[in-house]
């Protein structure tokens, strides 16, 4: 049977070490500060706020909701974000997305300064994180995966990783921070030729297609690390993702569940990039 990796032992980690770096910034006169920024009332923006707050606020972090109205316009978004670019009592800045039809999504996202970017979402901090050049921080999921990784002294250097998976929110920057330490990176997704055979290549397997239960047991061998970064919902309602665990599971070596895995450490690493950007006002 797979070793099951839980999010919750990496997240505490993390939040153990912000703690500690936030109460050396109040002895400094400043407290870490971070503006999330959604439209209406979607269930799920406001679920992940609620929890954005619950992790970030024991640690020292404050967080303040800013509310748009759902048919917001666009100069309002803009507006909105200079004005916390501006501030200097705001660390981060975090817009929950996907952005409503009415917003421009690749101006919207620009708007945000690389030091307050805390989850990786403008142009800046995207090249940062491709160049190899420290500019704003990476997607908060991205480097989950790594930190998960990591944490369980799973090696990745020289080993091969198999991201299946292209967007700009894991699928390409866990690639890169992959390749940062010296992983061989192959990038896949579900439109490619012989996907068995290259997943089955993977020490490392990365699954961020984002279609529910893409990967099952012909996709995995013996001796794989398995994680899953897929959030989906089956016809009864139950939490799964993009691989189809109670297959994989019994096949590869270690393995996150699509609930308490990869998606327990974003939050952590959402505080500790929050933290940074506070430290990091300190010299500008």
């Amino acid at each position: 049977m797979a070793k099951i990796l839980l999010g919750k032992p990496v997240a505490q980690a993390v939040m153990e070490e912000v703690s500690l770096r936030t109460e050396a910034l109040a002895c400094r006169g400043v407290t870490p500060r971070l503006a999330v920024v959604r439209f209406g009332e979607n269930d799920g923006d406001v679920a992940y706020e609620r929890g954005i707050f619950k992790t970030l606020s024991p640690v020292g972090i404050e967080v303040e909701s800013i509310v748009l109205a759902q048919n917001a316009p666009m100069e309002e978004l803009l507006k909105l974000l200079h004005t916390l670019s501006r501030d200097r009592t705001f660390h981060g800045i975090l817009p929950m997305r996907p952005f409503p039809d009415q917003i421009d999504t690749t101006l919207a996202r620009n708007a945000i300064p690389p030091e307050k970017d805390v989850d990786g979402v403008c142009d800046a901090s995207l090249t940062g994180l491709f160049t190899g050049v420290s500019t704003g921080f990476a997607p908060c999921t991205a480097q989950a995966c790594v930190a998960l990784l990591e944490h369980e002294d799973i090696p990745i250097e020289g080993r091969h990783a198999v991201v299946i998976g292209r967007s700009l929110v894991v699928g390409k920057p866990v690639g890169m921070l992959l390749l940062q330490k010296n992983a061989t990176v192959t990038y896949a997704h579900s439109r490619t030729r012989d996907l068995i055979d290259v997943a089955k290549s993977a020490d490392i397997l990365i699954a961020a297609a984002g279609k529910r239960g893409l990967i099952g047991a012909e996709h995995v061998k013996p001796g794989q690390t398995v994680l899953d970064v897929g959030i989906h919902y089956d016809e009864n309602g139950k939490l799964c993702g993009d691989v189809r665990f109670d297959e994989a599971e019994p096949v590869v070596s270690a393995i996150t569940p699509a609930r308490g895995g990869v998606g327990a450490v974003t939050s952590a690493i959402l505080a500790k990039h929050v933290l940074l950007a506070a430290e990091n006002s300190l010299y500008f």
